[in-house]
C-alpha cells in the first residue's frame, strides 16, 4: 500500500501499547516520538495511561512524567467520555471499573463526533478486536502491533534491535507481550529520519 507519510498521524486507540512501552523504560516511551509522526490521543486514553488505581498498572507515574515532558508534541482530543469521567471524579463518584475499555470507546466517539479529523492514521494495537480495520469505520487506518512498530523502527535503523526491547518489556512485568508482527509493513509507515526532505 502506498501512502503519503507526511499526512499520517500516530493515534493511540488504546492504552496497552503505552503500558507495554512503559514497561520497557522511559527510552521506550520516547520511541513513540522517534517515528517522526504527529501523536494524537484522547483525554480518556491519556487518563488511563497516566493514572494508576489500586489494581492498575504501576508505571502510570512514569507515563505521566513522560507525557509532562513531551506534551507540547502530543495532541489531546477532548471527548464526551473523558468529560463524563472528569465530572464524576469532581463529585467523588468515579468508578474505574465502570469505565473499563472506555479509552477505545472514546476514540470511536471522537471520530463519530468529528473531533478527530479524517486520517490517515497509524494505530498501534495489542487487543485482537482492533486488528480488523473495519472496527474503525470509514477512516483510513494503518494497523501495526506494538512489536511491529518496534520492528519498523529497527528496519528504519532508529533502534538496533526490536527483540531486545521485546525482552525488556517481558522481563519488566509484561511476560505475555506478543511478538506478533504488524498487519502492514511497518517501515512504510515510519518517517525515516535520515531523509533530507524529512
Amino acid at each position: 500500500m502506498s501512502i503519503d507519510r507526511k499526512k499520517v498521524s500516530l493515534l493511540l486507540p488504546e492504552v496497552s501499547p503505552v503500558i507495554s512501552l512503559a514497561h520497557g523504560g522511559e527510552d521506550c516511551l520516547d520511541l513513540l516520538l522517534k517515528a517522526g509522526l504527529p501523536i494524537v490521543i484522547t483525554d480518556q486514553v491519556l487518563y488511563e495511561a497516566t493514572h494508576g488505581h489500586k489494581d492498575g498498572f504501576p508505571d502510570a507515574s512514569a507515563v505521566r512524567e513522560w507525557y509532562e515532558k513531551h506534551k507540547a508534541k502530543i495532541k489531546v482530543v477532548k471527548t464526551k467520555i473523558g468529560e463524563a469521567r472528569a465530572e464524576l471524579m469532581n463529585v467523588g463518584k468515579y468508578d474505574h471499573k465502570k469505565f473499563a475499555n472506555q479509552g477505545e470507546a472514546s476514540v470511536l466517539q471522537a471520530m463519530n463526533d468529528g473531533k478527530i479529523k479524517p486520517g490517515p492514521y497509524l494505530f498501534l494495537f495489542e487487543e485482537e478486536k482492533m486488528a480488523n480495520p473495519s472496527y474503525f469505520g470509514a477512516y483510513p487506518v494503518h494497523l501495526i502491533s506494538t512489536y511491529g512498530f518496534l520492528v519498523g523502527l529497527e528496519r528504519a535503523k532508529i533502534i538496533s534491535s526490536a527483540d531486545d526491547i521485546l525482552e525488556r518489556i517481558r522481563l519488566n512485568g509484561r511476560p505475555n507481550f506478543k511478538a506478533d508482527i504488524s498487519i502492514e509493513e511497518p517501515e512504510k509507515l515510519i518517517n525515516l529520519q535520515k531523509s533530507p526532505t524529512g
